[in-house]
């Protein structure tokens, strides 16, 4: 199962459409049906398998922009057959959101909420709600926070016979985590404290994105997500906490991109009870103040698969700057064959008129390789797209140049361009140039060589 859902910009506010669509395992289409009317807003967000394998779509709704929203549950049988639809309106609220759902034990479901009561738009509750298979309520929990906080709900597990839940709150403590009984009585909460492995980057909590929460033994679990340290440079992480709290371990990858981060709804997945998939998303250079937003450049998606002590076992890197191409991932999944799946959008860099497009893709665990390069180690310097047609970008990794110089010749070794840049990007235009191959030059402001390489405009 696929959702797509489309969204627009502002002064234009036309409704959320959302779509549940049926792939087979190849990826063929079996079928589409879509999950609202043509006048309602609906932002579906989770999918569930019940214990009947019936299927549970959860996420946002509400009729119109300017109408009560809330949560909708919709159930259909794996062929399709829909079984019931159900709104669960939130009175008085301006906005709802949900990141993440659970099946509980006893065959109940928790949806994690959010509900924002201002005309800013910001959230600034966290609500739990227990539901039947049905979609009929149960109970709710609900927490808000004043003045210009904020506090998200990111995900809902099932914990020690009851539910740990993981909150993003902002802009004072950056994580914090809640324990519920299966009832959701508040049992305890703690937060997200943990050391740096890095004393130059010292990290007090996972910030935002994912926060993704795996079930360990001992009652311990882990969480991804992603952090901010105090240059405002962000960076991807996993945490090993135990039932107290406490963060036992720590993995961080670092890259030597500048911004790093998780993918923004679930970070890790699951395989087995003592491994699980880890998506770090290098390079984020995104403009733009909500989805979908605009790439500036190209990026890198990093697979790590993990053990519960956070031993790396083998990684796979997906280089969007080999293909020209920018992906923002939202999810990782575990498939039944020991693979994983990456969800999101991605965007072809190389066509100006290109849009991002809902993205999923199916990778074998043979792809996860052990020692496949050392990630900490990037190529120095990057151009795209390549080939080109009237120029192309330099994107340097590593310890940038304050000026660098490239230098581009024909293949006779004719010198056709002469280009200087600073900081650790560039472009180079090349719309006289004929088409062929041509090889660049890249050098410091000291005249040390940094990168080459050849460019084809075609």
């Amino acid at each position: 199962m696929v959702l797509t859902c489309d969204y627009a910009d502002p002064p234009f506010h036309a409704p959320y459409t959302a779509v549940l669509i049926r792939l087979t395992t190849a990826g063929t289409l079996i079928d589409e049906r879509v999950l609202a009317s043509a006048f309602s807003s609906v932002s579906p967000k989770a999918i569930l398998t019940g214990p009947d394998q019936s299927v549970h779509v959860i996420g946002n709704y509400s009729e119109h922009p300017d109408s009560v929203c809330g949560f909708f549950h919709y159930r259909c049988t794996p062929e399709g057959t829909v079984q019931d639809s159900t709104f669960i309106p939130a009175p008085s609220a301006l906005n709802s959101y949900v990141e993440n759902a659970t099946f509980l034990e006893d065959g109940t479901i928790i949806i994690g909420g959010t509900l924002g009561y201002t005309s800013e738009n910001a959230v600034e509750y966290f609500q739990l709600i227990k539901i039947t298979e049905l979609g009929e309520v149960i109970t709710r929990y609900s927490v808000g926070m004043s003045g210009f906080n904020i506090q998200i709900t990111r995900d809902v597990m099932p914990y020690r016979d009851g539910l740990l839940v993981s909150t993003e709150n902002f802009p004072e403590i950056p994580g914090q985590y809640h324990r519920f009984s299966s009832d959701l009585d508040l049992l305890g909460e703690w937060d997200g404290q943990a050391p740096h492995p890095d004393p130059l980057n010292p990290l007090d909590s996972i910030l935002k994105a994912a926060m993704t929460l795996i079930p360990t033994g001992a009652n311990g679990y882990l969480v991804g997500g992603a952090f901010l340290v105090p240059n405002d440079q962000y960076s991807s992480a996993v945490y090993l906490a135990d039932s107290a709290g406490t963060t036992l371990k720590a993995f961080v990858p670092h890259s030597a991109y500048y911004h790093d981060h998780s993918a923004l709804f679930e970070t890790i997945a699951a395989i087995d009870s003592a491994t699980f998939w880890f998506l770090s998303w290098e390079n984020i250079h995104l403009v733009g103040t909500s989805i979908p937003y605009e790439p500036e450049e190209p990026d890198v998606l990093h697979v790590y698969k993990l053990d519960h002590e956070l031993n790396v076992l083998c990684e796979f890197r997906l280089d969007g700057f080999s293909d020209s191409t920018h992906y923002f991932p939202t999810r990782i999944k575990t498939s039944p064959d020991g693979g994983f799946v990456i969800l999101g959008a991605k965007k072809d860099m190389t066509d100006a008129n290109a849009t991002m497009q809902a993205w999923a893709q199916k990778f074998d665990a043979s792809d996860c390789i052990v020692g496949i390069e050392d990630h900490k180690s990037p190529m120095p310097a990057v151009i795209y797209p390549n080939p080109g047609s009237t120029g192309f970008e330099v994107v340097l990794s590593g310890q940038m140049p304050s000026v660098g110089q490239l230098t581009l010749h024909d293949a006779r070794g004719v010198l056709v361009i002469e280009a200087m840049f600073s900081g650790s990007m560039g472009r180079v235009d090349c719309t006289d140039l004929p088409n062929g191959l041509y090889l660049y030059r890249i050098t410091d402001r000291f005249g040390q060589l940094v990168a080459t390489g050849r460019w084809v405009k075609q």
